[in-house]
């Protein structure tokens, strides 16, 4: 710190040439004692403390920055060795140290290198690609269906109740069970609650649980079938019997 202004070395009682490491003890002792907070009851004293330790940084700033601008460069760099804590101003060094590093999608922060670009592309697309995607569902699952797409869906569900019907009536108990749920529901076909209701017997009496619970809900309610109590209970007591939960609860809100 030899080509430094003396005036420096006088207002840190520092003697010419004193290293770094003097100037910031130095620095902290005078810190200490004229640091305006210590004559917050005195405001005569806190200015003039206010103004010695303007002269005391500007110093300090001075020696300090003088001798960090002098540090040797990054291996095979005509860049300056990073230091996040350098307070040299108005230098090659400074510039650098503060210098932002480059960050994806910060083309909105002025920084434009390829990585910023990079990252903004990439949202770009992904913003595309789920608008898309929202788009598409959303008229996949709200428009208006092709001609073709309900021909083909028409003529799928013909050949499945078909199907289903030549099973159910070759004695397969599921099929009777879906033939009932289809006419209950009008699934495929008009809703019949009496045709409903005689799969829904023919798989009851081949002892399926779930279709005696349906049923018996059907005979207790007159869904489709004269009301008769005492049938109702009759089924959910053979459901009952075979575990189905359904039933076991219906049978007990029914004693109620």
């Amino acid at each position: 710190m030899s080509s430094a202004d003396p005036k420096h070395f006088e207002v840190l009682a520092l003697q010419p040439g004193a290293t770094p490491e003097q100037a910031k003890r130095a620095y902290i002792t005078l810190v200490k004692r004229w640091h305006p907070d210590r004559f917050a009851n005195d405001p005569e004293q806190q200015k003039l403390a206010e103004e010695k330790m303007r002269t005391i940084n500007v110093a300090y700033e001075a020696l300090v920055g003088e001798a960090q601008v002098k540090t040797p460069l990054l291996p095979g760099s005509t860049a300056p060795v990073y230091d996040s804590a350098d307070p040299a101003n108005n230098t090659e060094r400074r510039a650098y140290a503060y210098r932002e590093r480059p960050r994806g999608f910060a083309f909105w922060h002025g920084q434009t290198g390829w990585l910023s670009w990079t990252g903004t592309g990439a949202l770009a697309a992904i913003s595309l690609a789920s608008a898309w995607f929202v788009v598409d569902t959303l008229a996949d699952h709200y428009g208006p269906p092709f001609a073709a797409d309900s021909i083909r869906h028409e003529a799928k569900l013909e050949s499945v109740m078909a199907k289903t019907r030549r099973m159910a009536e070759a004695g397969e108990i599921w099929a009777m069970v879906n033939m009932g749920w289809f006419h209950f529901n009008g699934r495929g076909v008009r809703v019949n609650k009496s045709e409903a209701s005689a799969w829904f017997a023919r798989a009851a009496n081949a002892g399926d649980a779930g279709a005696q619970v349906q049923l018996g809900l059907m005979l207790a309610r007159g869904d489709g079938v004269p009301t008769d109590a005492g049938l109702a209970r009759h089924w959910w007591e053979r459901a009952a019997a075979a575990g189905h939960p359904e039933a076991q609860r219906l049978l007990v809100e029914s004693r109620l």
